[in-house]
């Protein structure tokens, strides 16, 4: 007989309302009607598949009628969670690369401050170095005789008159180097006699 009611009830349709009742459990002249048993009862039906539904059209396996609740997974059949090892290489991975970030920050740090140290050095010696070219001249200008106020008009006019005849020469197109030879020849005694003199 339970065979019957499983095999009546692989053939009804979730689609076809009068299949069902309105809690959606199989009608019980519809089964009856495709085994062909006409004193069906619903707690024959219910024993043949207790967890038959319109929506959990679901037979026992094997024809079983076990009416146990379906068990739950054990702790053992779910997937365990990772572990600390699982995450081993990963962390290894993070450690060595902060490892190599610190080094290289701290040998930045080290030529940084070699660099601080050379520029402090530097500094030292420019300062150094203005001292003693300040010291240098403080000297020369305390050695070099005091000039008399004759002594500085007496330049005065030279540089005047040089600088008058160089704009004269210029004037006329001579330069040092056409002078230089007429020069020379005036330097020479007799020169004028023997007709060596430029005119």
């Amino acid at each position: 007989m339970s065979e019957q009611i499983t095999t009546a009830l692989t053939k009804l349709d979730p689609t076809n309302d009068e299949h069902w009742t309105a809690q959606g459990l199989p009608r019980v002249e519809t089964v009856a009607e495709l085994a062909g048993l006409s004193d069906l009862k619903r707690s024959d039906i219910t024993e043949a598949a207790p967890d038959f539904t319109r929506t959990n059209p679901q037979l026992p396996a094997n024809g079983s009628t076990s009416t146990e609740p379906p068990s739950e997974p054990s702790d053992d059949d779910a997937a365990a969670p990772p572990t600390a090892e699982d995450d081993t290489p990963i962390v290894s991975e993070i450690a060595a690369n902060l490892t190599a970030l610190c080094a290289e920050k701290e040998a930045k740090e080290t030529e940084l401050a070699q660099v601080r140290g050379e520029r402090a050095l530097l500094k030292k010696r420019e300062e150094n170095l203005v001292k003693e070219i300040d010291a240098l001249i403080l000297k020369i200008e305390h050695d070099e005789p005091p000039m008399t106020l004759a002594a500085g008009i007496d330049a005065y006019l030279a540089n005047q008159t040089k600088i008058a005849q160089q704009r004269a020469n210029a004037a006329k197109g001579v330069t040092p180097d056409t002078l230089a030879p007429v020069d020379a020849v005036r330097r020479v005694p007799g020169a004028a006699r023997r007709g060596y003199l430029l005119k």
